[in-house]
């Protein structure tokens, strides 16, 4: 569990008792927390350049209701804005390690976001070659590339 959940529980749950101990009411809280997850492309995935990639998520708050109203937006820290929306496809990605962040608030201003990593090669394979993990000896074998 994040320390920054932990922290909001132990003031959310800190208030509440005070307000108990005290006589009172059991205070009404800010509203759930936006709850981000991508689905689509998977952590740690592959791509080609050049090739289509969905981009897709869902959004809800702390109660597991989908929110619908919200501001989505995709980021990457090698390409920069992607795209926006619950779901998109792009073949504009970059060759390299690509940070994906999806960053969202609702109409009430609470966000929450999430974050993959994902490879872009240059070139898929052909055959005969291994893909960028190891040289071909033309002959069906390969040397493994301890570089990659």
């Amino acid at each position: 569990m994040k320390k920054q959940s932990i922290l909001r529980c132990l003031i959310l749950c800190g208030t509440a008792m005070a307000a108990l101990s005290a006589g009172g009411v059991m205070p009404a809280f800010a509203e759930s927390p936006v709850t981000v997850h991508i689905t689509e492309p998977s952590y740690d995935s592959q791509h080609v350049t050049g090739s289509a990639v969905v981009f897709a998520c869902s959004v809800g708050n702390g109660s597991g209701e989908e929110i619908k109203e919200a501001s989505l937006v995709w980021r990457s820290n090698l390409d920069g804005k992607l795209g926006t929306g619950a779901k998109f496809t792009t073949n504009l990605l970059s060759v390299g390690l690509h940070r994906i962040t999806l960053d969202v608030s609702d109409q009430k201003g609470i966000v929450g976001s999430d974050t993959i990593k994902i490879k872009v090669t240059q070139s898929q394979a052909a055959d005969g070659q291994t893909g960028g993990l190891g040289i071909s000896t033309g002959d069906g074998e390969y040397v493994v590339n301890p570089f990659n």
